[in-house]
C-alpha cells in the first residue's frame, strides 16, 4: 500500500532546500509513495522540474495574506480583515512598522500568523506524514493546516542565527513528532536551544539533484577568460552569506598579481551593495554578479575552486555539489564548516577576513597544481531515501 506524504515548503524558488527537495522527489519510489507538496508562495521558478507524479498545491489567499511576506500590505491587510482576523491584522501593522524601522520582520510573521488562527487552509486528505522543508512558516503550516499522522520539523541551518521566536517556535515544534536535520551539527545547536523539546532528530543529508540537473542542462562553458583563475561562489545575497568578503579578497588576489574571474550565482538583498562595491574598486572585469542559475553544474566543471565566504550555514548543498564534482573548496570558518570540510584533499576552512580567503585560495591552487589529477565528474552519494521516509511515515 503506498504512503501519502506531503511537503512543505516556503516556496519553490532555487535554493539550497528547494533543489534538495526536487532531489528528495526524485528518489523516492512512486510504487511506495504518494508524494503531494505545498508551497507557501505561488509560482516558484522550480516548479516545473519537479516529476509529473507529485502534486504541487498552491495555499489558500487567507495563508498567504497570514504569512505577511508577499509585499501586498493592503492586499494581506484586506484579506485578514475579511475573514474577521482583527488582531492578526494589528499585528500585521506593528510589524510594517517594525520593517520600517530596519527590525526583524520575522518575530511579527509568527504573531501575524498565530493570531490568524486556523482554519487558514484546508484539505481532506490525511497523510501519513508531512515534512515541513525549510525554517520559517512551513512548520506552522503543517501543524495548523494539514491533518496527518506523524508531522516532522526539518533543521536545515544553525537555528542560534535566526530572528524567530523561540517561545512561538518552541510551541509549534512541540506539536511535531520529531525533525529531520540535515547535519548532527544543526541537530546538537537545535536540541541545546529546545532541550525540553525531546525531538528525536534523524540527521538526513540533503540529497544532490543531479537528475534534476540532467533535466535542466545547457551544457555551454560560462567562463571567458580561460588562463585566468576561475573561482566559483553559489549563494544568496544577504549579509549572513559574506560575499562583501569575497569582494574585498578578489581585490587582494588582484593586487597580489592574480588574473581572475570569480563568477557570483545567487541573488538578494545585497545586490546592489555589492554591485556598487564591485564598480567602486574597479573589479567589474574580475568579478561577476550573474543572479540565481536553475543549473550550476556547467560552472562547477569550470571552476578551479569553489569559495563560501559565508558568516552562517547549516550544511551547504552548494559545498557539497562542488565537492561532489570534484572541485576544491574554501569555506570560512562559521560553525559547521568542519564537517563538511575534513581536511585538505577536499579544500580549506579559513577565518573570516579577506586576506585568509586569499591566502586559503591560493593556498588550495597551489595543492590542486602539486595533485592535478582529480574524478570532476558529477557523482551521488550513495543515500537511499525510502527506508527512513517508509520508517518515518509509519510502516
Amino acid at each position: 500500500m503506498r504512503r501519502n506524504i506531503a511537503f512543505v515548503a516556503n516556496n519553490l524558488d532555487i535554493g539550497g532546500p528547494q533543489k534538495g527537495l526536487v532531489a528528495l522527489v526524485d528518489e523516492l519510489d512512486i510504487k511506495k509513495f504518494n508524494v503531494a507538496i505545498f508551497s507557501l508562495q505561488p509560482n516558484g521558478s522550480l516548479e516545473g522540474y519537479l516529476r509529473e507524479s507529485a502534486v504541487v498545491s498552491d495555499v489558500s489567499t487567507l495563508a498567504l495574506a497570514a504569512q505577511m511576506n508577499r509585499g501586498s500590505e493592503i492586499r494581506d491587510l484586506l484579506e485578514l480583515l475579511r475573514h474577521r482576523r482583527v488582531r492578526a491584522a494589528s499585528l500585521y501593522l506593528r510589524g510594517g512598522i517594525a520593517k520600517a524601522m530596519g527590525r526583524p520582520v520575522n518575530p511579527w510573521r509568527q504573531r501575524v500568523w498565530h493570531a490568524a488562527k486556523v482554519p487558514l487552509h484546508s484539505t481532506d486528505t490525511v497523510y501519513d506524514a508531512v515534512f515541513a522543508v525549510s525554517s520559517g512558516l512551513s512548520t506552522y503550516f503543517a501543524v495548523d493546516c494539514l491533518r496527518a499522522k506523524r508531522k516532522y520539523h526539518w533543521v536545515i541551518g544553525d537555528y542560534s542565527r535566526t530572528t524567530f521566536d523561540r517561545s512561538l517556535d518552541e510551541l509549534y515544534f512541540s506539536k511535531t513528532d520529531g525533525a529531520l536535520s540535515v547535519s548532527s551539527e544543526c541537530s546538537q545547536i537545535f536540541n541545546d536551544l529546545f532541550p525540553t523539546l525531546n525531538s528525536r532528530l534523524q540527521v538526513f543529508q540533503q540529497l544532490i539533484p543531479w537528475k534534476f540537473y540532467g533535466r535542466a542542462a545547457v551544457n555551454a562553458n560560462p567562463y571567458m577568460y580561460p588562463r585566468h583563475l576561475k573561482l566559483l561562489t553559489v549563494t544568496r545575497l544577504d549579509r549572513d552569506k559574506g560575499v562583501d568578503l569575497a569582494v574585498a579578497a578578489c581585490q587582494l588576489l588582484i593586487d597580489r598579481g592574480v588574473s581572475v574571474e570569480w563568477i557570483v550565482l545567487g541573488d538578494g538583498e545585497q545586490h546592489s551593495s555589492l554591485q556598487r562595491d564591485i564598480l567602486a574598486r574597479n573589479l567589474q572585469d574580475s568579478m561577476r554578479l550573474e543572479g540565481f542559475r536553475t543549473n550550476v553544474t556547467d560552472y562547477l566543471a569550470g571552476a578551479d575552486v569553489f569559495v563560501l565566504p559565508s558568516r552562517s550555514e547549516g550544511r551547504s548543498a552548494a559545498v557539497d555539489e562542488a565537492i561532489a564534482c570534484g572541485v576544491r573548496v574554501v569555506v570560512t570558518n562559521y560553525r559547521t564548516a568542519r564537517s563538511q570540510v575534513p581536511g585538505r584533499d577536499v579544500g580549506l576552512v579559513c577565518e573570516m577576513d579577506p586576506a585568509a580567503l586569499a591566502d586559503a585560495i591560493q593556498e588550495v591552487v597551489r595543492v590542486t597544481q602539486a595533485s592535478p589529477d582529480r574524478d570532476r565528474g558529477g557523482r551521488g552519494h550513495g543515500i537511499d531515501p525510502n527506508p527512513l521516509f517508509l520508517e518515518l511515515a509509519g510502516t
